[in-house]
């Protein structure tokens, strides 16, 4: 085998062992667009209710293939190989309102149950609740990134509890999906370099 040969495949080598879970989990680029746009289920219920939806700065209100978004940025993040660990941490948030009454959702972070279930949790009336839960087999890992790809955010029990308290009754029933969310984390970009030869 030749040398170059050889020195790549010690690098790829040394790169998947950089994915282990005994190593130390991979940052995540801040910056990154994190976009939560509504479902048409749960945008006809907020319509029905008369509810909007708003963003929170340094959040802003965008529009997708026609569906209503919400996009921020990835703050800090980091994320072990098999998804335990702190997960990433996005700025501002949403809100929902209807005249002077309003359920806000800031400082959006994520995290990963035991049985990999991914959790967005955020600060309500000054609380951190667990808001959505998604599965996490549509996360994909590659060497260089973690992909999010519409990935459905349900409403927990104690999100609509929460959506509750500010509007009497929930709008978005439990369970059901209120976002599809997408994103697409730059890691390891060391090992990138290595295996460029920069």
């Amino acid at each position: 085998m030749k040398k170059p040969c050889l020195r790549v495949l010690t690098l790829a080598v040394v790169s998947l062992g950089a994915l282990a879970p005994s190593q130390a989990p991979s940052p995540l680029r801040a910056g990154t667009p994190v976009t939560l746009c509504l479902t048409d289920a749960s945008a006809a219920a907020l319509r029905a209710a008369r509810i909007e939806l708003a963003a929170v700065a340094p959040a802003t209100l965008v529009s997708e293939n026609g569906h209503p978004c919400v996009r921020t940025a990835l703050a800090t993040g980091r994320i072990d190989p098999d998804l335990s660990g702190p997960a990433p941490a996005a700025g501002g948030g949403f809100a929902f309102h209807r005249g002077q009454q309003r359920a806000t959702f800031e400082d959006l972070a994520g995290a990963a149950t035991p049985d990999r279930t991914l959790v967005t949790s955020a600060v309500h009336h000054g609380r951190r609740i667990d808001v959505f839960s998604s599965p996490s087999a549509q996360l994909k890992l590659f060497l260089t990134k973690v992909s999010a790809a519409d990935i459905p955010m349900n409403l927990t029990r104690t999100g609509a509890a929460a959506l509750a308290k500010d509007f009497t009754t929930s709008p978005l029933p439990a369970n059901s999906t209120v976002f599809t969310g997408t994103a697409d984390f730059d890691v390891l970009n060391q090992v990138a370099d290595l295996l460029s030869g920069e």
